[in-house]
């Protein structure tokens, strides 16, 4: 089984609210909606990336593991993934030690990216017990809002605005309005495999 914590939030959202008020049709000098449309900024971006499996601003997570795979890649959550500042692990002694970057090799070139051993490398001797792995990665586009590409944004702009319109879950007396196609089709079009949901799986052996 895995976990996954983020250990450093996103700087900031990909979208502005003066951005968003735009989209609203919302003239800038109302601000009577800003706190709320800000509120919707960041649960559409964390729908879209929960939807999609992609981090679109930079932020740190830390995906725990209870033992390396026997033949199987580290696949790694939310995409697209930048670099891997760590691989620490439990030894047999319970200490805390860090892996060598020399022993395993970062494949970012693809969707989702994953962890693999270096050539003529072996996993180290673990302690078996719960989470005795811990990989820290960065995942995102960047640490900025121009680094998000403008079918995300387009994305989120719509979800913002349904949700501004459409307040309740049922609209008494109207027809209800489901979340745009188009949304749903941008979604579906940047979703990433969940590969790592093998975590867990048979494939996953024991390390002695």
């Amino acid at each position: 089984m895995y976990g996954l914590t983020v250990t450093s939030a996103p700087a900031s959202e990909p979208i502005t609210t003066a951005n968003a008020k735009v989209h609203c049709e919302i003239p800038s000098a109302d601000t009577a909606h800003d706190s709320y449309i800000a509120a919707l900024i960041t649960a559409a971006r964390e729908y879209y990336e929960r939807r999609t499996h992609r981090a679109l601003i930079n932020r740190t997570l830390a995906l725990t593991l209870d033992k390396f795979p026997s033949s199987e890649p580290i696949y790694l959550p939310f995409s697209p993934v930048s670099s891997v500042t760590s691989v620490a692990y439990i030894d047999t002694d319970g200490n805390t030690q860090t892996l060598s970057s020399s022993v395993y090799k970062l494949q970012k070139n693809m969707e989702p990216a994953r962890i693999v051993l270096a050539f003529n490398q072996t996993w180290p001797s673990i302690r078996l017990q719960a989470e005795s792995i811990t990989i820290t990665y960065i995942a995102g586009y960047g640490s900025s809002a121009s680094s998000v590409p403008e079918s995300a944004v387009h994305a989120l702009r719509l979800l913002i605005r349904h949700w501004f319109e459409n307040r309740m879950s049922v609209n008494i007396g109207q027809a209800v309005n489901d979340v745009p196609l188009a949304f749903e089709a941008l979604c579906e079009s940047a979703r990433v495999p969940d590969d790592f949901l093998s975590y867990g799986c048979d494939t996953w052996a024991d390390v002695a």
